[in-house]
């Protein structure tokens, strides 16, 4: 079961669903006069970024999928900061999100890292 949680293609294609799906959180949550182009620029790279594992070979994958786990880390670090410090939450994300961005950059990490598989 570990083996399939901690495949490569699943960590790649949730990577890429999730980024494509906050093109469609920006997109949305622009009130009038406000636009998030370059939020949704930056997610439209990343999804595609993700996206791009599918055509790599394993090892390829692993690496860009740990570089993905490492580089999204401080950010779901900063956004973490104020659930647990107490601080106003109304301006991030909600616990929801917060605990799908900590998921998905866990299993990129531990992807990238080769945990859960076997040498044959």
């Amino acid at each position: 079961m570990l083996d399939k949680v901690l495949s490569v293609k699943l960590a790649g294609g949730l990577m890429a669903a999730f980024m494509a799906f906050h093109i469609l959180i920006m997109f949305g949550s622009a009130e009038d006069g406000e636009t998030y182009y370059f939020e949704m620029i930056m997610f439209l790279t990343l999804t595609l970024l993700a996206a791009s594992t599918f055509f790599m070979d394993e090892a390829s994958a692993r690496k860009a999928l740990l570089a993905f786990g490492a580089g999204l880390m401080p950010a779901v670090l900063l956004f973490t900061y104020p659930w647990i410090s107490g601080g106003d939450t109304a301006d991030g994300p909600p616990a929801g999100g917060m605990v799908m961005w900590w998921l998905f950059v866990v299993q990129s990490l531990l992807v990238g890292l080769n945990v859960g598989t076997t040498s044959d």
